[in-house]
């Protein structure tokens, strides 16, 4: 039996945990109202010819709630956050010192009684009932407990009522204290469906919380995908752009009004394309909570548009892209607007190039091989030539810090789709300033 109370459980009881938790709440209530009652009992019967036994068990009684309070609940609060789960062990504990009080109040009722007056005799009688009408239902999430409180003061009334030959009294406690033991079982019930009903609602709270969080996680995180994707899924739509423009311009002055009208439709449907894609991007900025910070919001050195026809003839542009299609179809571009274009796919490839010839503009991606940025590129190419190289830098990212870095070297920023417009235009200024 000792070994029993004494093992550790191996789960989990919340049952039992917040039945401990009640049951340490009433005994800091039942505390006070001990030390009340004792007080006014103690007082009543001074006159007593034992009044030394009444003052010891007044003693008894503070000391026995102090130690409840001060040893007993703290020491079974400090195993509990220890993670010794011994619930059967500390209930039992608990019903013992329970006991043990209601064996003090009955020894004061079947002992002490008979040395008072009538009167003193009704308001004694009164308050043991008080502590009994309200210790019992107290204790009630612990049947046993509520019912070793109850039994040793019961058969004390039912006692001392019968030796003072107060018969019919005797048998109105009697009922008196079946009607707590019905009640104090109905009320176990009662408060044990309770707890239960409190445990499963925090369950469910749980898995729903958990549940939601789960699909908050879910739902940024593919919003933080296709955020931090815009780079790679814009450069498809950008090197069309760019073959687009190119192609517009050269079917310009065509004759076959078919080709020139296909080429119009076209042009619609990437418009089209370009529209939704951009929605769908702002879309995942907002929801991954970039975009605000973007407009925050960094601020883009702007000009007013002039829309140039084109750039200066002859002006020499170096491009640097890792990627092939950015490269043929800028260098399309730019060709049909009179530019000398010089590629490059990295930074080794762009150092190379400017040994033949100094560009008069570096326009460059943002994010290269390697983990190199553009503007690395572009300052260790303007460190070489120790010239201050105008530069365009193209970026589909929407990260805040490399923004800030664009804005902070002062250079002109395209996004992607870049729009050729505003790129000749951009390149018409630097090259006339």
């Amino acid at each position: 039996m000792f070994k029993y109370l004494l093992k550790l459980d191996m789960e989990e009881d919340l049952f039992a945990e917040k039945r401990l938790d009640l049951i340490f709440h009433q005994l800091k209530i039942s505390a006070f109202f001990n030390f009340i009652a004792a007080s006014v009992m103690t007082y009543l019967l001074s006159d007593a010819t034992d009044f030394d036994s009444i003052v010891s068990w007044y003693f008894v009684v503070i000391i026995s709630t102090l130690f409840g309070q001060f040893i007993v609940v703290r020491k079974i609060n400090a195993l509990r956050l220890k993670g010794e789960r011994r619930h059967h062990f500390y209930n039992a504990v608990l019903i013992g010192f329970i006991f043990f009080s209601g064996l003090l109040w009955a020894y004061c009722i079947y002992l002490f009684m008979p040395d008072t007056t009538n009167l003193e005799t009704f308001i004694s009688f009164s308050i043991c009932i008080a502590v009994i009408a309200g210790g019992v239902p107290g204790f009630a999430i612990s049947l046993k407990g509520s019912l070793a409180f109850l039994f040793p003061i019961a058969i004390a009334f039912s006692l001392k009522f019968y030796e003072l030959q107060f018969y019919t009294l005797c048998l109105v406690s009697i009922f008196f204290e079946l009607y707590l033991v019905l009640n104090t079982i109905r009320l176990n019930k009662v408060l044990a469906h309770s707890i239960r009903g409190d445990i499963e609602n925090e369950k469910l709270i749980e898995r729903v919380t958990v549940e939601k969080e789960s699909a908050e996680k879910a739902n940024l995180e593919k919003s933080q995908f296709l955020a931090a994707a815009s780079h790679d899924l814009r450069q498809p739509l950008n090197s069309m752009a760019l073959f687009l423009y190119a192609l517009k311009e050269r079917v310009k002055n065509c004759d076959e009004e078919k080709i020139v009208k296909l080429t119009s439709q076209i042009e619609d449907s990437f418009l089209a394309l370009k529209k939704l894609f951009d929605s769908l991007l702002e879309i995942s900025h907002l929801d991954a909570g970039t975009l605000n910070a973007v407009r925050k919001k960094v601020k883009t050195k702007r000009i007013k548009p002039v829309y140039r026809s084109k750039p200066a003839k002859g002006t020499h542009v170096l491009i640097i892209d890792d990627e092939p299609g950015m490269l043929k179809g800028m260098s399309l571009l730019l060709t049909d607007w009179g530019c000398v274009v010089t590629t490059a796919e990295n930074h080794q490839q762009a150092m190379s190039s400017i040994t033949k010839k100094i560009p008069d503009i570096i326009l460059s991606d943002y994010r290269l091989q390697e983990n190199i940025t553009g503007l690395e590129v572009v300052n260790d190419l303007r460190n070489a030539l120790n010239q201050d190289v105008p530069a365009i830098i193209i970026t589909g990212d929407t990260d805040t810090a490399g923004l800030q870095k664009i804005q902070d070297a002062g250079y002109f920023m395209l996004s992607k789709p870049v729009n050729p417009e505003e790129l000749q235009d951009k390149i018409g200024v630097l090259t006339n300033d």
